[in-house]
């Protein structure tokens, strides 16, 4: 936080982004709530239409993390199917996701997870209740491996960094 707003948090890691990216020998810098299998990841609870839940659990629980155009380049984490995040992709803009293979797998076994939807609940005691968004999945990034077996992983872009 260290005293920013909604104005100039996001200019602040714009120009620090863009200024990593000047420095010599980095090729791509890029910005984001948590790094892959990151004990900060955000667990967030969705629904899947048509997608059956695992022990007739009323939501998927996954992990979740805001990334912005270039993330999957500068980890060096391939794009399986669909497309990555672009500049166009931000606020007032149909919300966008690009889902791990794990949870492609997991929510649409044996069909292509592009084009479909994830409902995105807000959690409120005694659990979610209200769904907040519908997002479009547009990627498929592959599994990364860190510590544990591939996650159920779900990244979105959002102008949160951006002015």
């Amino acid at each position: 936080q260290a005293g920013y707003t909604k104005t100039t948090g996001p200019r602040f890691a714009r120009e620090l982004v863009d200024r990593v990216r000047e420095l010599p020998g980095v090729q791509t810098a890029t910005i984001a709530s948590g790094l892959p299998g990151g004990f900060e990841a955000r667990r967030e609870t969705l629904t899947v239409p048509g997608a059956s839940r695992p022990g007739g659990q009323r939501f998927f629980i996954v992990d979740w993390n805001i990334v912005e155009p270039g993330y999957f380049a500068t980890l060096r984490t391939p794009i399986a199917a669909g497309r990555d995040f672009t500049i166009g992709d931000r606020d007032g803009t149909q919300p966008v996701a690009i889902v791990s293979e794990a949870a492609a797998r997991q929510f649409w076994p044996g069909q292509d997870a592009i084009g479909k939807s994830l409902l995105q609940y807000t959690p409120s005691p005694p659990g979610p209740t209200n769904p907040t968004r519908t997002l479009l999945v547009i990627g498929v990034a592959r599994d990364v491996l860190v510590w544990r077996a591939p996650a159920c992983t779900c990244r979105y872009n959002s102008s949160t960094f951006r002015a």
